[in-house]
């Protein structure tokens, strides 16, 4: 894709931005995730019309 369908200049720089916006938001693992939270929503974790 890089240099034929994406000029390589542009697909580096864009690939230089997504590395830097993932350094500065970084995904929560699994192990930070708080499990024992409800969910959010209208209905969540409910059977809808029940």
């Amino acid at each position: 894709m890089k240099g034929k369908m994406v000029p390589a200049d542009l697909f580096d720089e864009v690939q230089r931005l997504r590395d830097e916006y993932r350094v500065q938001h970084p995904v929560k693992t699994p192990e930070k995730v708080d499990t024992k939270s409800e969910p959010k929503g209208k209905g969540a974790a409910r059977g809808k019309g029940k």
